[in-house]
């Protein structure tokens, strides 16, 4: 059976041990600040949600704090930026409340649901709260595939079965096409794209391609040879884009993923790009891009060439 502690156990933030009672540090000042307007009728409240939620209460204590400021007027948000522990421990520090609270984790810790999506089993006391407030105790879908399935909107068929193999498998570890190196999607579930909203992750990209975060990212870089790299070869390898693809590149790796005829030539795409310069990165080298397309051997373009942005 599965084992854990999870966000719901007094081991959490070791709330157990009381420390943030007495602690001297940067949380006293707000802390004492909310000891002072700390009311009875406030413990009233949180025993309240103790007794609905149990173990769970962390994911409701923004109620709490919203029914203290609706009936009394006294925004302890506010006052303590951070409440959730004030809450906790004042909850664990009383007797009756902590029998509560273990009382329940001690029932719940063990239990488990399957995601509907990748259909692994998970420990319930591993839900993140927000995820549990939106879908309770046992949720339908975990949160890193209903992150996933967020992100990436509008697939059709083929490709949502796509995804959700990939979440099925997503904390295994994979070969990187491009740079042989091992690594696991399983911490990249809420990322979106490099630094910015990008049209393809690299959850999608590894729908078709196994491509390591780090050579993902190089593909929207202005990438200098490095380390015992060729120092021709962000220009050989737009020789190659061109023998492979049978056209010059756009220097801009979502109009190039947006161009591909076949998405199984994802891999072989983003090799590629790790090792591009950008538009500026050319012109500042060899003068214009055309000269660089023609230093690198590439066949004459047809249509419009790329265009350097404003940004340096």
């Amino acid at each position: 059976m599965l084992q854990s502690t999870g966000f719901y156990s007094p081991a959490w933030a070791d709330i157990a041990s009381l420390w943030y009672a007495t602690t001297k540090g940067e949380y006293a000042p707000e802390r004492n600040a909310l000891v002072r307007v700390w009311q009875p009728e406030f413990d009233v409240i949180l025993r309240q949600a103790m007794e609905e939620h149990g173990a769970f209460v962390l994911a409701w204590l923004d109620d709490v704090a919203k029914t203290i400021k609706r009936r009394h007027h006294v925004n302890i948000s506010q006052i303590c930026r951070y409440y959730e522990y004030f809450l906790l421990t004042r909850l664990y520090a009383q007797a009756d409340t902590r029998k509560m609270w273990l009382d329940s984790f001690l029932k719940h810790r063990e239990q488990t649901y399957i995601c509907g999506f990748c259909g692994k089993e998970q420990l319930c006391v591993e839900i993140h709260p927000s995820h549990l407030r939106r879908f309770g105790v046992r949720p339908c879908v975990c949160r890193a595939c209903h992150q996933a399935m967020r992100n990436h909107p509008g697939l059709n068929a083929g490709a949502l079965k796509r995804l959700q193999e990939l979440m099925a498998h997503v904390s295994e570890p994979r070969e990187c096409v491009c740079c042989g190196s091992s690594f696991s999607l399983e911490k990249d579930a809420f990322t979106t794209g490099p630094y910015y909203p990008c049209r393809y992750s690299l959850y999608f990209v590894n729908l078709y391609a196994n491509v390591c975060g780090d050579c993902y990212h190089r593909a929207y870089m202005d990438n200098r040879p490095q380390g015992d790299e060729p120092r021709d070869i962000h220009l050989t390898s737009l020789q190659e884009f061109s023998r492979v693809f049978h056209r010059e590149p756009q220097l801009d790796v979502e109009k190039d993923i947006a161009g591909l005829e076949d998405l199984s030539a994802m891999g072989t795409l983003f090799a590629l790009y790790r090792h591009f310069r950008s538009v500026e990165g050319y012109e500042r080298e060899f003068g214009t891009l055309d000269n660089a397309f023609e230093r690198a051997g590439c066949p004459a373009a047809t249509g419009e060439r790329p265009e350097a942005s404003d940004a340096d």
